[in-house]
């Protein structure tokens, strides 16, 4: 006859870390069941959470911002970061070297996303009649 308990107090003798593994296991386990049997990762990356869209004298970034109210959102553009604020959090995205001399030129949020436009303007030349070229 087979003494299950003697064999277990073996193994755990024999790896103290067994029952932190077991406990882990169980805990991941339970984990996915909660998120009926999808890895968590799959359930809070179902979109991009950033987008940037770039066109030849502009761009645009959009934000999933899903729970923010318009008055709670606050932007500020430094350089070749744009620094995004809710509340009392704070994201910088780092926009790419190309785009550090835009400027925002619009922002909306709507449907659980901020857009924000920029604009190369002040990059342009003037031309001689004061308007700009491009």
């Amino acid at each position: 006859m087979i003494d299950e308990a003697a064999i277990a107090e073996r193994h755990r003798l024999l790896s103290p870390e067994l029952d932190e593994r077991r406990r882990r296991l169980w805990a991941a386990a339970e984990a996915r069941a909660g998120f009926d049997q999808r890895r968590p990762a799959a359930v809070l990356h179902e979109s991009l959470s950033q987008e940037l869209t770039v066109d030849e004298h502009s761009a645009s970034v959009r934000l999933e911002l899903p729970f923010a109210e318009r008055g709670d959102v606050s932007l500020k553009k430094i350089g070749a970061e744009l620094v995004v604020r809710v509340g009392g959090q704070k994201r910088t995205i780092m926009l790419p070297p190309a785009l550090a001399a835009y400027q925002p030129t619009q922002a909306r949020l709507a449907d659980g996303a901020l857009v924000v436009n920029l604009d190369d303007r002040a990059e342009r030349p003037s031309a001689p009649d004061g308007s700009r070229s491009g």
